[in-house]
């Protein structure tokens, strides 16, 4: 199963919030200016990443890039090959 992004699914950090906790997950956050793209990897659990601020990408094992800005949500499921994109600009996921 491949990556699902649900564009503009949330406004706002408080809009981010309560979406994780009508879920019941536990949020952890990153923030940075600027980041270079990271190698393939994955994760033993399914990860949501919501893009609060910012614009980056996420790239799939086939080297397709999901392009993502503030208000995306992009659901990784568990074990699947993924890498975070480039930051080029102030981003908070």
């Amino acid at each position: 199963m491949g990556f699902i992004v649900e564009k503009d699914h949330f406004h706002g950090l408080s809009g981010a919030l309560e979406d994780i906790r009508e879920r019941k997950l536990f949020p952890t956050t990153y923030a940075t200016d600027k980041a270079t793209a990271a190698n393939l990897h994955w994760h033993e659990d399914e990860v949501l990443a919501y893009l609060v601020k910012g614009k980056t990408y996420f790239e799939d094992a086939q080297g397709t890039q999901h392009q993502l800005e503030a208000g995306d949500l992009i659901t990784i499921p568990a074990r699947t090959l993924h890498a975070e994109g480039d930051i080029n600009e102030p981003a908070i996921m």
